[in-house]
This record gives C-alpha cells, sequence and structure tokens, in this order.
C-alpha cells in the first residue's frame, strides 16, 4: 500500500522566544513531535539541521525544534532496527562550525542518538562553504531539498524561508501558536504570515482547491490547543492533498505535425500514468486550467514554479528548446525525452535523453522512464558558480 507521503521531502522549522508563554512553548515542542512521527509512519523524507541547544532564560525548554525532529528520527529507526527503510530518513543542513559545537557542547544522550544517527546512514549531513555562517546560505540549501514547509514561530528567517518556498511554487503552512522568535526580529514570523495565509491562502498553497481551502481555515491554533494529537493529524492529512510536487511538460503540440500522434500518446499513457503515481501534479500547457492572460508568461512562471520538467523535443519545436535552456538555467530536475530515431539538432546530445520506442507497450515504457528517471534525475547543474575562494 502505497504511503501518502512517498517521494516527499517535509520542512519543519521555527523557533520560540526566551521570554516566550511555557505553556505554547511546550505545545509547540510536542506538535513538532509528533508531526514528525506522522510524517516518517507516511513514508516522508525531512529536511531538518543541527546546532548546539538554546533554552529559555528561566528553564531548560529548548527554543529550536530541530532536536524534537532528530530525537524523532532517532526513534522512528531505531524501531526499525536501522533496516534499509530508514536509510537517508532526512537531509540535515549545518555548518563546519555547528558540527564542532556538537562534539563539545551536547549534552552525552545527545551525541549518542547524533552519532546513531549518521552511522547508521539516517541523516545524510550537507554543509554550507566552510568559513560561511549565515542563515540565509542555509535557509537556500533547505529549500532546494525540500517539496513543503511548516513554520511555527520565528521571526525574520521564517518569513524569509516562507518566502523562498512560496517564490518555487512550493506550499508553505504558517501555524499561529503564540511562541514568539528566538531572535526578536522580522515582522512577526508563522503568526504573521498566518494572517496572510487566511486571507490569502493560494499565495501560500499552489494546489488549493475548494475542499483544502475550507480544510486550511480549520487550521487555527485555537480550535486545537486542547488536543495536539487531533491537530497533528489535521495538518498531516491537509499536507497529503497539497504537497504535491509540480511536472511540467514540455512537449509537441501542434496536431498538424507528423510526429504529434505518438508524442501525444506518450504523455497520455506513459508520462502521465508515471507522474501520477509518484504523487506529483501536472501542469500542461493547453490542457491545465491557465492563470496568466499570456500563454509565454504562463509558461515560464510555472517552469520556475514546477519542481520537475519533463521536457519532450520530438518535433524539434524551437520554443521547446528555449522553454529545456530556461529549465536548466534555473537548475531544475530535467528529464529529456524523445521518440525513437529522433535527430538532436543541439550540442545538448551529451545529456542523458530517454529515446522511447512507440510500438514498445505502454508498461515496457513506463518501466523503461521509471528506470532512465531513478538514474538521472539527481544529476548536478549544467553549470557550477565560479568559486572566489
Amino acid at each position: 500500500m502505497s504511503k501518502k507521503f512517498s517521494n516527499k521531502t517535509i520542512h519543519i522549522a521555527g523557533s520560540c522566544s526566551k521570554e516566550g508563554d511555557i505553556k505554547n512553548i511546550l505545545y509547540a515542542h510536542s506538535l513538532v513531535r509528533m508531526l514528525t512521527r506522522k510524517l516518517l509512519s507516511e513514508g516522508a523524507n525531512l529536511v531538518t539541521t543541527v546546532d548546539k541547544i538554546v533554552t529559555m532564560n528561566d528553564n531548560e525548554i529548548p527554543i529550536i525544534f530541530y532536536w524534537d525532529i532528530l530525537e524523532e528520527i532517532y526513534s522512528y529507526a531505531s524501531s526499525l532496527s536501522f533496516s534499509a527503510d530508514t536509510k537517508n530518513l532526512a537531509k540535515v543542513v549545518s555548518t563546519y562550525k555547528s558540527l564542532n559545537q556538537i562534539v563539545s557542547d551536547l549534552p552525552s544522550e545527545k551525541k549518542t542518538i547524533w552519532d546513531e544517527l549518521c552511522s547508521n546512514d539516517v541523516v545524510t549531513v550537507h554543509l554550507t562553504p566552510y568559513g560561511w555562517n549565515s542563515g540565509a546560505i542555509r535557509r537556500q540549501l533547505k529549500e532546494s531539498f525540500s517539496d513543503a514547509l511548516v513554520v511555527i514561530g520565528g521571526g525574520e528567517g521564517i518569513e524569509h524561508l516562507s518566502h523562498l518556498y512560496a517564490s518555487h511554487g512550493k506550499p508553505v503552512l504558517p501555524l499561529n501558536i503564540l511562541v514568539g522568535s528566538s531572535c526578536s526580529d522580522g515582522r512577526g514570523g508563522a503568526e504573521f504570515l498566518f494572517k496572510s495565509f487566511v486571507s490569502h491562502p493560494e499565495k501560500f498553497i499552489p494546489t488549493l482547491t475548494q475542499k483544502t481551502r475550507t480544510k486550511a481555515m480549520t487550521l487555527i491554533y485555537e480550535k486545537w490547543k486542547n488536543d495536539v494529537d487531533k491537530f497533528s493529524k489535521e495538518i498531516v492529512d491537509f499536507l497529503s492533498e497539497v504537497v504535491m510536487p509540480q511536472v511540467f511538460f514540455v512537449r509537441l503540440m501542434n496536431k498538424k505535425q507528423k510526429s504529434y500522434t505518438h508524442v501525444n500518446k506518450f504523455f497520455r499513457y506513459v508520462v502521465t500514468p508515471f507522474v501520477i503515481s509518484k504523487g506529483y501534479s501536472i501542469k500542461e500547457m493547453g490542457k491545465t486550467k491557465n492563470k496568466e492572460g499570456f500563454i509565454n508568461v504562463e509558461i515560464f512562471n510555472e517552469i520556475n514554479k514546477s519542481s520537475y520538467i519533463v521536457a519532450d523535443f520530438t518535433g524539434g519545436r524551437p520554443n521547446c528548446f528555449i522553454e529545456i535552456g530556461y529549465s536548466f538555467g534555473l537548475n531544475k530536475k530535467v528529464i529529456l525525452t524523445a521518440k525513437k530515431g529522433t535527430k538532436n539538432p543541439l550540442d545538448t546530445d551529451q545529456i542523458p535523453c530517454y529515446y522511447w520506442d512507440p510500438h514498445n507497450s505502454y508498461k515496457k515504457s513506463i518501466k523503461e522512464l521509471q528506470q532512465f528517471w531513478d538514474q538521472n534525475i539527481d544529476r548536478g547543474p549544467l553549470v557550477t558558480l565560479t568559486d572566489v575562494i
């Protein structure tokens, strides 16, 4: 049975004020733990960070949530005896400085958990360039790994992180639990964003429907403040309906061209079922609802907001190559396809391409596409920026 979050990655982030309401802060910690537990049980991968523990002024309650997440990942993985199913459950974005602090500052029980997570390949650590400890750099890296964001509290950093996700068409769910911010900056963090979320949820949830719009209006802390377990269940159910990474189709659409029938069948009976089976949403010009008045604007907006691009250059449309180039320029994850026998007129023949055979059965083509996807979807960008250090 397929799990709700297979092939999907969720990022939970936020912070609390050192002078915040203890009851609300304890509730937030419990909620983060329950969300982590439920997401893992439904097949989700997670993005988080690791650092020293910062606590409130008058007690030992942490004001950041990442150790809640790491401890729940550890509990889940150990319950499965660190089996193959627990490999790479989370990407941990950190800095060299933070990892050094872990060695020197963490309590022994936390060090043990961290060592177990690393030695059993439960987490994969991604470091920012040495000496670069800026939160903004870490946030950019985290966003690139994840499909959706849940935020609690926080300030400027949470607002910036939410902007990164929203600008790339990824769902953002701000929760209005009154916990403040660790740095007392920004315009109010998740609490501020929640007010905009209630008024314009479509700005935060790209795949919003009337059903999910209504459900979004129920995710108010005051309604669930006496039942953290039910609140976590409501949030997970909501996320399962809106976290659908978008796949944009670049393909021949001119019905007068000779190859149109084969291309149309390939996308209809091979690509579309494959994408849907992964729990992704589809944007195909001319087949799905448009939002912009000018179709060229729509195309480039949707490419920018898509997590994946399936680009088929059968028929050699000039516009197709422009869209492919734009996708590569944005460092999108691009899968190139073409009908068997198609000549590639560009120098991109060094980039792997799946040449599909229209005479194959659809079942065989789907299997071949799956293999090609798995082998190539995580290829690095075409261009690596020049380092000056």
